[in-house]
């Protein structure tokens, strides 16, 4: 960690700190940039492996309302409930 006395002055005389020399790290941007790339094949052998090869759906709202009924078989239902009261309603008791 560094201590600055004058942390305004400090600032102005190293063009806002771009012209500050950089103490305390061994890491150039060609270390992090080798760092990022394995870090990337790291994760994307994760995510491989955790998932099944081919094609993938996100979204399954089309064909299915999350209890296991599809579009049709709601749209069946519908169907079926109307004409169950269009029978109902014109039968007289």
């Amino acid at each position: 960690m560094q201590y600055i006395d004058d942390p305004i002055n400090h600032v102005m005389q190293t063009n806002g700190l771009v012209e500050q020399e950089i103490t305390g790290s061994d890491r150039t941007d060609k270390t992090i940039n080798k760092m990022d790339k394995e870090l990337s094949a790291l994760r994307s052998e994760a995510i491989n492996m955790a998932s099944l090869p081919g094609e993938q759906q996100w979204s399954d709202t089309l064909s299915s309302n999350g209890n296991g009924t599809t579009s049709d078989d709601i749209t069946n239902s519908k169907t079926s409930s109307s004409k169950t009261r269009s029978k109902s309603a014109g039968t007289k008791s």
